[in-house]
């Protein structure tokens, strides 16, 4: 009697599991290669250049020691840390190692793209921070260089490169490691926050030489994360999940902190599209503000009382008569059911009263798919799933005849695609 038992439990153990693996694989099929990953891992790499020989294998126990070690120093200072890959690949480049050094700290870009082909994914998709551990026998080059794909926080996979020499050599291999995650997680050096880099600073983002580790020994003074730090990585959440910042809690008492996050652009990959929409309008740029600013940009809330305008981050438009139009192009068709728009600023200038969207046809008309009556200086509008390059929006301005648009938002079904490299609005 047992064994018929057993017989039936093992049949609906493996009928379960076999309908857990095509879920999964039904639900992976339906995500767009230009779908943003929905985690982020570092992925160790020891990559061999054309020509040169192959490592011996307790390379990569060395590489796996130093990045465990970092996985878990940030875990000790954020009480949160990012995933790895426990398994080191190993990749042979299409080119020699003097024609990567012709392109110096731009060969990162250079390895990841080759990354990125050799595994199959595309700057939009990538599910991995690339660790790139360069074969050179002769000297310390690459020295570490760390990027995020599409520039900002959240927004995908980067990669960082430092040399074989860096790890069995240079006794700071460690606290350079540290580093050089940091970059590929968003953050800058702490000089664009006007702090000096050779000081007595604490953050790991600088250069001081208190920080260098020895070997697999800690410095005296190991360096640490500054409220700057800490506020850029909670803005990533795909590398580093549930970190939270907070004024009250991460900022010392009489602490100036910087005024915002300052986030990387996008890098150029070869074999990849930009990260970018074409953007045009009937409407010409007001108030040194520009138009691309509306797309991939940095979107800042506005709410008032307080005047807040920032040309940096808003498109103001010369005033028009009639609508003010916007047409998009994308580097390729995508798929979308809503766009979230954000209008005004300070809580009171020139926001957006209505606006839609259409796509065009074969024959050169316009689609409609949509259109919204704004009751705040945000809204959004949904539609049937359609497939587009080009995207247009009419926008209907208030008695200003202009409009500020703080930013755009695209969505495939729970999907945000293209997101902004810095997003401080809901």
């Amino acid at each position: 009697m047992l064994r018929p038992i057993l017989h039936a439990a093992v049949t609906l153990l493996l009928i379960f599991c076999f309908s857990e693996t095509a879920s999964a694989q039904k639900a992976a099929a339906s995500r767009k290669y230009y779908f943003p990953p929905e985690h982020i891992s570092v992925m160790p790499v020891v990559f061999t250049p054309k020509g040169a020989k192959t490592p011996d294998r307790e390379l990569d126990a060395v590489v796996l020691r130093h990045l465990k070690w970092t996985q878990r120093r940030y875990g000790e200072l954020l009480g949160t840390t990012f995933e790895i890959e426990h398994k080191v690949r190993r990749v042979r480049g299409a080119k020699t190692l003097e024609e990567y050094r012709k392109r110096d700290g731009d060969a990162v870009m250079d390895f990841a793209a080759e990354l990125l082909k050799e595994f199959g994914y595309s700057r939009f998709n990538c599910p991995h921070i690339f660790l790139i551990v360069v074969v050179n026998p002769k000297d310390d080059w690459p020295l570490g260089v760390g990027c995020v794909f599409n520039g900002g926080y959240n927004t995908g996979g980067g990669a960082t490169m430092m040399s074989t020499d860096a790890f069995v050599k240079k006794p700071n291999a460690q606290s350079t490691l540290e580093h050089e995650l940091g970059h590929t997680f968003g953050l800058p050096h702490v000089s664009l926050y006007g702090i000096e880099m050779n000081g007595n600073n604490p953050s790991m983002m600088s250069y001081n030489p208190a920080h260098w580790s020895r070997g697999f020994e800690s410095s005296l003074q190991p360096a640490t994360f500054i409220p700057e730090d800490i506020r850029g990585l909670a803005l990533n959440d795909r590398a580093i999940p549930n970190l939270e910042f907070s004024e009250t809690k991460d900022v010392p008492t009489d602490y100036k902190l910087f005024w915002t996050p300052m986030p990387f652009g996008a890098v150029k990959l070869n074999g990849q599209p930009d990260y970018a929409i074409e953007v045009k309008s009937n409407a010409g740029a007001a108030f040194n503000s520009k138009l691309e600013s509306c797309v991939v940009g940095h979107l800042r809330s506005s709410p008032g009382p307080t005047l807040y305008y920032d040309a940096g981050s808003m498109w103001h438009s010369e005033p028009v008569e009639g609508n003010v139009t916007l047409d998009l192009t994308f580097p390729f068709p995508v798929e979308l059911t809503r766009i979230r728009l954000y209008s005004g600023h300070s809580g009171q200038y020139h926001p957006v009263k209505a606006f839609s969207v259409s796509v065009p046809t074969a024959t050169g008309s316009q689609n409609p798919l949509a259109n919204h009556e704004m009751k705040s200086f945000d809204g959004e509008v949904t539609f049937p799933a359609t497939e587009s390059q080009r995207w247009h929006l009419e926008m209907t301005p208030g008695e200003s005849k202009t409009i500020v648009l703080r930013g755009l938002r695209f969505y495939s079904g729970k999907t945000e695609i293209f997101p902004p490299q810095l997003c401080l609005v809901e």
